[in-house]
């Protein structure tokens, strides 16, 4: 299973940390990754807002390249079953 490094921000645009000691989580998905996160490491912060920036990519001097922040907020909360809804005819 994949082991995925996070943080957690008062701002979803806040920049990753160094990565010489992030926190790692297995999930199979980086939206999984988030959840498990919030799971085992519940963030001691009271903000209108708490985002989840999950590494997905590095560029190759080890610095992060792609991030998915995710809301750990209530009111933004992503269901860890949510599936967009279909378009079309019903």
């Amino acid at each position: 299973m994949p082991r995925w490094s996070f943080h957690y921000s008062l701002s979803r645009l806040e920049p990753f940390p160094p990565l010489d000691r992030p926190p790692l989580v297995e999930a199979e998905t980086a939206l999984a990754a988030a959840h498990v996160a919030l799971a085992q490491f519940p963030p001691m912060l009271t903000a209108p807002e708490i985002w989840c920036p999950v590494v997905l990519t590095l560029h190759a001097d080890g610095s992060v390249r792609h991030v998915l922040s995710v809301p750990l907020t209530a009111e933004r909360q992503i269901p860890l079953d949510w599936t967009p809804p279909t378009v079309g005819p019903q």
